[in-house]
């Protein structure tokens, strides 16, 4: 049973299924995720960024290219990824110190320098910006 209170449920999540606590499908839980299950969890964000990026060119503006980004929980680092891999620097924030340091595994085995990832609060007190893209 999950605690009543929402930053420790994501504590929780972090700690015994952070795939799952991102995307709730039984192949992204820890007992079934093995290689195959973590590169389809990823090409999801892969697709999700791209369809926003497809939109905004289609929609609003062609030449939009962000040099700065911000990914509000960004979990184990789902988005933040693609974004990295597109634009200048992105900053992902999560409230579950477990996710984030799944994160940051997972950035460092891409070999991603571009990646900060920070502790969030009510106020995102350790978030300076601007950003172009949130």
């Amino acid at each position: 049973m999950l605690p009543k209170n929402s930053d420790q449920n994501w504590e929780t999540y972090g700690k015994d299924n952070p795939y799952f606590g991102v995307l709730s499908d039984e192949k992204f839980m820890r007992a079934q995720l093995d290689e195959q299950a973590i590169d389809e969890f990823f090409a999801t964000g892969e697709t999700h960024i791209a369809e926003v990026m497809a939109t905004i060119d289609h929609h609003l503006a062609a030449d939009f290219s962000p040099k700065r980004c911000l990914d509000f929980g960004c979990g184990v680092g789902r988005l933040v990824f693609p974004l990295a891999q597109r634009f200048g620097f992105v900053t992902g924030v999560d409230i579950s110190p477990s996710m984030l340091a799944e994160a940051r595994k997972n950035a460092d085995g891409l070999g991603l320098t571009n990646v900060e990832l920070l502790p969030s609060d009510d106020t995102l007190s350790q978030v300076t910006g601007p950003f172009d893209l949130i």
